[in-house]
């Protein structure tokens, strides 16, 4: 080697890899029915309180959200409507196309509504999430104030 000279070596940077989010959030949404001022939108708004949420009545009813592209999805999270007493009941769906559905995550317990809501640990590729709610302890309307796909976006 002459001098003055350098050596340059090349570093190959280890695959970066996406950190998990919330791929649910703001994106569109449709459901069976809705409440007058609960619209299906407000479940995807990131705010999981009373004021905001989708509600639906009679059950049982769907509400559903096209992530817009195929996503790895690691958790679900749902917030139902807080009251202390209440208890809901459904199950997530999962799809890539919109016709053929997997069930990925239940809830048929009775344990009360919190505001940190129902966390449910998944392993999946979709693009369309579907919640069909089944019942609520109190009454006949079903409600969503939150829903969270944690995960991230399919290269």
């Amino acid at each position: 080697m002459r001098a003055g000279s350098e050596v340059h070596r090349s570093r190959i940077a280890p695959p970066f890899t996406p950190a998990p989010y919330n791929v649910a959030l703001n994106k569109p949404t449709i459901a069976q029915s809705a409440q007058s001022s609960s619209a299906p939108a407000l479940a995807v708004d990131s705010d999981p309180t009373n004021a905001s949420y989708w509600g639906a009545d009679p059950a049982p009813q769907w509400w559903q959200v096209d992530l817009q592209g195929s996503c790895t999805i690691d958790s679900i999270i749902v917030t139902n409507y807080v009251d202390g007493t209440r208890s809901y009941q459904y199950e997530v769906q999962a799809s890539t196309d919109n016709v053929n559905w997997t069930t990925i995550a239940t809830k048929n317990s009775t344990s009360k509504a919190t505001s940190t809501g129902d966390t449910h640990p998944v392993n999946t590729t979709a693009r369309y999430l579907r919640v069909n709610m089944t019942g609520n302890s109190a009454n006949s309307g079903v409600h969503i104030a939150d829903f969270k796909a944690i995960g991230i976006s399919a290269p």
